[in-house]
């Protein structure tokens, strides 16, 4: 668990640097365990989705439990709901958001001050912001939010909630990851230009973020290595929390992976063309 920057302290972010290294903190619920080793819980939880047409997946806690925006260039964006992240009901069909699976368009969701939010764009429209009160209609609120990402190199963006801020991870093949940070969606400030999160969009790498037990966490893996799993308490400092979670996901077949802090533990939704969209929960 080396590779932390500076002393963060255990405080609110549940874990300690020091000396270059990250460890749970005193008090905190996070143990070693947590975000290091995972459960299949469900190997199959019946999404409609399909890798074989560039489908995107945004996984995330709304009000009444776990909420997905799926969709690929076959169907539209739809919205389900989960109490548990096994079992799924749609709520919509058609969200009405404006992505493109055909244009390798990116997707991510979260909750933040008791409204929804979403970032969609892909190669033909820049990155823009929408808002839902119940994931079912979602609203633009800016149709260019200016994070810089690109569609055109296999970009990817992630972003979730911590902190009273909105946070968002954005890179591409010609750019390493980078962090942003804002608190209307709609204007973003850089944290960092670079994360230092081993992550390669020349081999279809795929990543997500969110914020867990007062840390944020970020899931990354590619084709030539297994997913991985980094922690920071700040935003701009990055450690390797853990080389290889053992989630059975395949950058070869076009896989999706999405994360989320769901009761008390983290939930992953991870599938690809070989597989059928899985449950992991670990804590």
């Amino acid at each position: 668990m080396a590779g932390c920057s500076g002393t963060d302290g255990a405080g609110p972010a549940g874990f300690e640097c020091s000396d270059g290294v990250c460890k749970p903190g005193a008090g905190s619920a996070i143990t070693e365990q947590t975000g290091a080793k995972w459960t299949l819980t469900k190997a199959d939880v019946g999404l409609s989705w399909s890798a074989y047409d560039s489908g995107r997946l945004a996984l995330f806690a709304g009000g009444a439990g776990l909420e997905v925006l799926v969709g690929d260039k076959d169907r539209a964006v739809a919205a389900y709901t989960s109490s548990d992240g096994s079992t799924w009901s749609e709520l919509s069909a058609d969200v009405g958001l404006a992505w493109s699976a055909y244009d390798d368009g990116q997707l991510t969701a979260y909750a933040h001050g008791g409204k929804l939010y979403a970032l969609a764009g892909d190669k033909d429209r820049p990155v823009a912001c929408y808002t839902s009160s119940d994931g079912t209609k979602w609203s633009q609120v800016s149709a260019d939010v200016h994070l810089t990402w690109s569609a055109y190199n296999d970009g990817v963006l992630a972003a979730f909630s911590h902190g009273g801020m909105m946070w968002a991870l954005a890179g591409d093949k010609d750019r390493a990851v980078a962090v942003y940070r804002s608190s209307d969606c709609v204007s973003w400030d850089l944290v960092t230009a670079d994360a230092g999160i081993s992550w390669s969009a020349y081999n279809d790498g795929q990543f997500t973020a969110f914020s867990h037990d007062g840390g944020m966490w970020v899931l990354a893996g590619d084709k030539d290595r297994p997913v991985h799993t980094y922690v920071s308490a700040d935003g701009e400092h990055w450690s390797l929390w853990n080389e290889d979670d053992a989630i059975t996901w395949s950058a070869y077949d076009d896989g999706v992976m999405a994360g989320t802090s769901f009761n008390g533990g983290i939930s992953v939704l991870a599938g690809d063309k070989d597989r059928p969209v899985r449950l992991y929960t670990s804590r």
